[in-house]
């Protein structure tokens, strides 16, 4: 038998935190619901051999470069802007704000932050604040419109634009409400996850998905992600996909979630977080159940915490990472371009990296690194400074 690896306390304890203010209103209460695919045939060889060459390619550092035109964003200077996050505190959303805020000071631009706190109320509260103070800008992150839509009706007719980062796939067609937008490839990110489950248990997983109900990405990544991907490349692999009713969730309803799927179904050797705020609860419950070396945790995001649970073989085996550094920078594009009165870019760039104890060794795990976006390759910021005519 083997030894049960315990979560980090530090981390429990700020999800924790987070949990006691993540408070939605009473329809959030979580309920799992479960739907799966059983394996079938075994898995072909050709589609192992898919796995691993698409694993084998995102392990290595992605180029991330500008993709839009030259314009002068001096012009941009002494404008204010709000940012309204999903949570604030999630490590991800911090990153992009981080560098969102570095990326637009370089212009002269100010961000005025305001968390919703994951409450719908909160959100919307945010956003009718802003509308008052008449910023140049609104920046929703991760928020699903359709909660807010008469709030960014309001900002519209004021005749601020909206901006909708990461709500939604980055090939996605935008929202009619967004004057811009910005995102992972969402899509990429969770296929790539199941890749590595493909290749690692030699198409032959027993896998939980954990899926969050209110979020504006389940068919990116749920769908056309993960069930896609295992559907295509993995006949031998069974499927269970189980969801909690919201983000304000994941700090209390993932451990009971995990510990009842597992306890149904003893045969599931891998579960996957789709967003690393999950993993916490799923360490949790996996050493509770004493499922330290028999279940691996795959997850999406590449926190900091998450990548030393990698380093250190605490649970987690894989970490797919979208670096969060660029993206931040690639919002600030989005918002000079539109303060500025200039076309928004359609598809800005953004990197995908895949993690896995293969290469976690070859990045240093510090908060430095985690907010300068050297596990991706650096370069994104002078390039950006050089496009907005500031160096």
């Amino acid at each position: 038998m083997h030894n049960a690896i315990h979560p980090k306390p530090r981390f429990l304890a700020v999800l924790a935190l987070a949990a006691s203010v993540l408070i939605l209103s009473a329809c959030s209460t979580a309920a799992a619901s479960s739907s799966g695919t059983h394996a079938g045939a075994a898995t072909s060889a050709a589609d192992l051999a898919y796995a691993k060459a698409r694993v084998a390619q995102y392990s290595k550092s992605p180029s991330t470069a500008p993709s839009g035109t030259a314009f002068d964003a001096r012009v941009d200077a002494g404008k204010t802007i709000w940012y309204i996050p999903l949570v604030a505190t999630v490590a991800p959303i911090q990153a992009i704000a981080t560098n969102l805020k570095r990326a637009l000071g370089v212009a002269g631009v100010k961000m005025q932050e305001c968390d919703g706190k994951g409450s719908v109320v909160g959100w919307n509260g945010c956003i009718q604040q802003a509308v008052a103070q008449k910023p140049g800008a609104i920046v929703l992150e991760s928020i699903n419109p359709s909660l807010v839509s008469a709030s960014v009706a309001s900002a519209k007719a004021a005749g601020i634009p909206v901006l909708i980062d990461t709500a939604t796939d980055s090939t996605s067609a935008w929202y009619p409400s967004a004057s811009a937008q910005v995102s992972y490839d969402y899509t990429l990110g969770s296929q790539l996850v199941a890749d590595w489950i493909i290749a690692d248990s030699k198409g032959k997983a027993n896998v939980l998905v954990i899926d969050t109900n209110d979020l504006s990405l389940k068919t990116a990544v749920t769908k056309n992600g993960y069930q896609s991907e295992f559907a295509k490349h993995c006949s031998g692999c069974a499927v269970t996909v189980d969801s909690v009713t919201s983000s304000a969730d994941w700090g209390t309803m993932v451990t009971p979630l995990v510990t009842s799927a597992l306890t149904k179904n003893p045969s599931i050797n891998y579960v996957v977080a789709e967003y690393d705020p999950e993993v916490p609860g799923t360490i949790t419950a996996l050493a509770q159940l004493g499922k330290q070396g028999s279940v691996k945790v795959a997850a999406f995001n590449a926190s900091l915490e998450q990548m030393q649970d990698l380093a250190q073989k605490n649970y987690v085996a894989v970490e797919v990472g979208s670096d969060q550094n660029s993206l931040g920078w690639a919002e600030a594009d989005q918002v000079l371009r539109v303060l500025a009165g200039k076309q928004p870019v359609k598809l800005e760039a953004t990197g995908t990296r895949v993690f896995t104890p293969s290469n976690i060794g070859s990045v240093s795990l510090n908060t430095t690194n985690f907010y300068s976006g050297a596990w991706y390759g650096n370069g994104f910021e002078a390039a950006y400074q050089k496009l907005w005519g500031l160096n």
